[in-house]
């Protein structure tokens, strides 16, 4: 539609802007890494005047990095981002609570998905069979 091609075209706009910016992922030691999810969400922040189904509705989002294991520890290390994404969750809840669980969810479904890509990468003994055993290994957090 002309509503998505004015989007696309924003975007590309705002790329441009920002084109000397890059993701920096950093260099790290395949036996010390570790995923870590990162998620926030709030409650109701529709901007409807009526209390409509979608004006009910929670935001959430959540960051999922690449670190050194001794992040994991309190000290400070190497980290970068890997997958982030923002969303309206699926279901109406009524509390903070509520919103912040669905956000973590998310959040935890993701650095499942990520965690398995990253361990059938890095091992060459990988077996989707054993994956739930495997993955717990890179997994430390």
């Amino acid at each position: 539609t002309v509503r998505d091609l004015k989007r696309v075209n924003a975007a590309i706009r705002r790329a441009r802007q920002d084109c000397a910016l890059g993701v920096v992922i950093p260099a790290l030691d395949p036996k010390s890494l570790v995923l870590l999810g990162h998620s926030d969400a709030s409650l109701t922040n529709g901007q409807a005047a009526e209390p409509t189904l979608e004006r009910l509705r929670s935001q959430a989002g959540y960051l999922i990095g690449i670190a050194d294991e001794c992040v994991t520890r309190g000290h400070e290390g190497a980290w970068g981002p890997l997958v982030w994404r923002s969303m309206r969750l699926r279901r109406v809840v009524n509390s903070s609570l509520g919103a912040e669980t669905q956000g973590a969810l998310n959040c935890q479904r993701e650095l499942q998905w990520t965690a398995l890509i990253f361990t059938a990468f890095l091992r060459s003994d990988f077996d989707l069979a054993r994956a739930e055993e495997q993955v717990r290994v890179l997994m430390l957090c």
